[in-house]
């Protein structure tokens, strides 16, 4: 039988759970059924992370819909940093997660392990992914657009003519947002998971462990912790938004679903003042998915060696 249609498999590894899925590379849409989420523990062994990143990718693929008259493109996978994407080398260290990872290159046991060909394994920084799946689903892809996932970490990615850029005059060394200063730190110290919890705890003296169960709670003082998260979320993102010439804002991540208690608030100090497409996306590890299958697909890597030799 002929295989009339590509498909890839796209895949968003955290720091505690991998989801895997088949995407529809026609539509650019996650194949109803194909999607498989396992709880992973980031501080096992080299070889039982590789065996269950493997597992999962085996049992999506191993779904009717890989492998009825549809042809597998390849696999793009949403990684966290560091990583060497473009060889598929593991840099995790002093990150407390796969640190028995660091330095090894991931791409060749894990084509041994799914018998997939080395070379149809794509490795893509996750906040990059996000912003590239979250603009295609947003249809904003045509426009400067930033992204941002805020969770346990500060992601950020800056997209240009469709594609993640990290060397441009307009935009941070790296492309990167959560290092660079603030106040008394950095970024991803008031960005972050963490700052929400130490915030609520000095106001209240109560101590949760995520956004979820603050959100949850009776107490005024959350709505104080948010008011004042849109405050520094305000002064730090305006001149990087001025800079880029930004015409979309997209916001994701586990912060992300308490947008009842902020976006309308970011809207009016971000949204307006800088004419700025203001959008949440809830989905997250489906725009990983779906954006690491479109650079896949357009052999992001490739491209950017090209315009590096052009240039």
């Amino acid at each position: 039988m002929t295989k009339d249609r590509k498909i890839a498999l796209g895949v968003d590894i955290g720091g505690s759970h991998i989801t895997a899925a088949a995407v529809c590379l026609d539509q650019f849409e996650v194949i109803p059924g194909t999607s498989i989420n396992q709880k992973l523990d980031s501080k096992a062994s080299k070889e039982a992370i590789l065996e269950a990143w493997a597992g999962t990718i085996r049992e999506a693929l191993s779904h009717r819909a890989c492998n009825e008259s549809m042809e597998l493109a390849g696999i793009g996978i949403a990684m966290p940093g560091p990583f060497d994407y473009p060889n598929g080398v593991a840099m995790f260290a002093g990150n407390d997660k796969y640190e028995c990872l660091y330095r090894v290159d991931v791409r060749k046991p894990l084509s041994a392990l799914i018998n997939i060909p080395e070379e149809k394994i794509h490795f893509f920084n996750d906040a990059s992914s996000f912003a590239v799946g979250a603009a295609l689903q947003q249809q904003v892809l045509h426009k400067r657009t930033v992204a941002l996932t805020l969770g346990t970490g500060f992601g950020a990615a800056f997209l240009l003519n469709a594609l993640p850029t990290i060397e441009d005059a307009l935009i941070p060394e790296n492309g990167c947002l959560w290092d660079k200063e603030f106040k008394d730190g950095i970024a991803d110290d008031y960005f972050s998971t963490r700052w929400f919890v130490r915030k609520y705890r000095a106001m209240t003296g109560e101590t949760h462990t995520g956004v979820r169960e603050i959100v949850a709670s009776h107490s005024e003082a959350k709505h104080e912790v948010f008011q004042e998260f849109v405050e520094n979320l305000t002064v730090f993102l305006s001149p990087h938004l001025e800079k880029f010439n930004a015409e979309a804002l997209l916001i994701g991540g586990n912060i992300a679903r308490s947008h009842h208690l902020f976006v309308e608030a970011l809207r009016d100090t971000l949204g307006v003042p800088l004419g700025l497409q203001i959008e949440i996306v809830e989905d997250t590890e489906n725009c990983n998915m779906l954006g690491a299958s479109h650079l896949m697909k357009l052999d992001y890597w490739k491209q950017q060696a090209a315009l590096k030799a052009f240039f």
